[in-house]
């Protein structure tokens, strides 16, 4: 009987132990865990500061194609681009495969938008002079000095 009591007393200490040990082993699980989700949220935020970064790149390029297509329109049609993104035209509906501005598709969409509206696009080339040709009138009577100048206005 004694080595069933010896027994029976070792018997409780080692179940005893056992559930210490499991303990330890589920906080050091909780502080795996732990670390794992804290390493997580950093690269949800990592993710979320890309995405940011992304779209603020997404929209400086559309600026920068929207600007081609002003620039086009402007030096090649002498039209307002303001009437084509009036009309409904994005800046997507006038790109080619590559993603660049294309100017046979933006040639289409200002047609379109003339046609539309009604737009009178300027008409002539070259540089617009209102006065040319003109000769400025003389309105000072010849031998006239600066004083007598002054005291006519």
């Amino acid at each position: 009987m004694d080595e069933q009591t010896t027994t029976a007393d070792d018997a409780p200490t080692a179940p005893e132990e056992t559930p210490a040990v499991e303990g330890e082993q589920e906080a050091e699980e909780s502080e795996q865990g732990g670390k794992g989700n804290r390493e997580a949220a950093k690269y949800r935020r990592q993710l979320r500061e890309v995405e940011g970064e992304r779209d603020q790149l997404r929209e400086r390029v559309e600026a920068l194609q929207r600007q081609t297509v002003d620039r086009i329109i402007e030096t090649d049609y002498r039209g307002k681009a303001a009437g084509l993104w009036e009309s409904g035209v994005t800046v997507a509906d006038l790109l080619d495969d590559n993603g660049d501005v294309d100017p046979g598709k933006v040639a289409d969409a200002w047609r379109g938008t003339v046609e539309k509206f009604g737009l009178n696009p300027l008409m002539f080339d070259g540089a617009y002079v209102p006065q040319e040709g003109r000769t400025p009138t003389n309105t000072a009577k010849p031998g006239s000095t600066w004083a007598e100048l002054f005291r006519d206005l």
